[in-house]
């Protein structure tokens, strides 16, 4: 009897502590068609973040369960959704040594916002003058603007390529397939997230859609994988996200709503 009262307290105890351990969401995206960029290359039809991270993947019924009153939900309406893109070279320029701060920023947001809507997610740091590489971070680091805008890492040296002749650098601009040599769709969407996180050391962070890492989406206008290399080019940002907050988005872009 005293045995059978202990189990059945230990099995309680269990059972608690396992509901307990769930994590609820505060965004689930549903309903789409999300390339992972994994290791086993998965496509889900829905993810969960809580606090700006991946906290599982899987199907609209396994994610919808996470879900509680509040929680915001994107519809992507059988859109294909892809991690984030990592761009490897330099896009952003620094701050000249006669610019303001507030014209460093102004300028900084403004190349942001080209970047967004191309759907990229995370940059390397600039080439720039030492003076102008401290007004870029110091406008940076202000007020939080560094995670509002973009990942940015601190890697200077990352190579122009990723040494693969079928592959087309690691510039994460997928609009630069067009005219130039590639292989698959599907290797050049890699090549621009999971194969480009490791050249900034941004892998634990960015690259694919896995719980724990940031969820930084874009969401497209068509599948990558159908489209032919040479079509890429004519792909459409609909929307971007960094940490789950939507920041970019478009007339054609997924409804946002609360449960």
């Amino acid at each position: 009897m005293k045995v059978k009262s202990l189990l059945g307290g230990a099995l309680a105890l269990a059972l608690c502590t396992g509901a307990q351990a769930v994590e609820k969401a505060d965004l689930i995206v549903l309903h789409g068609r999300i390339i992972t960029m994994d290791a086993k290359d998965r496509v889900v039809q829905a993810i969960a973040v809580t606090g700006g991270r991946i906290i599982a993947t899987g199907s609209d019924k396994q994610i919808v369960a996470l879900a509680t009153a509040g929680t915001q939900v994107i519809d992507l309406d059988g859109r294909t959704a892809t991690p984030g893109l990592i761009d490897t070279q330099v896009p952003v320029s620094g701050g000249a040594v006669d610019r303001s701060v507030e014209q460093v920023e102004a300028d900084i947001l403004r190349q942001f916002e080209t970047l967004h809507a191309k759907g990229i997610t995370a940059v390397r740091d600039p080439h720039v003058t030492a003076q102008g590489w401290e007004a870029y971070r110091a406008v940076l680091t202000a007020d939080g603007l560094t995670e509002r805008v973009c990942a940015v890492t601190d890697v200077q040296d990352a190579p122009p390529s990723l040494g693969d002749g079928r592959l087309i650098g690691c510039g994460a601009r997928l609009d630069e397939a067009k005219g130039r040599r590639a292989s698959s769709s599907r290797d050049i969407l890699r090549s621009r997230t999971r194969l480009a996180a490791p050249l900034l050391h941004i892998e634990a962070e960015a690259g694919s859609l896995e719980k724990g890492k940031r969820a930084d989406l874009a969401v497209w206008d068509r599948d990558p994988y159908k489209t032919a290399p040479d079509r890429l080019a004519d792909m459409k940002c609909l929307m971007t996200l960094l940490d789950g907050e939507v920041i970019y988005r478009t007339e054609q872009a997924p409804v946002v709503s609360k449960r």
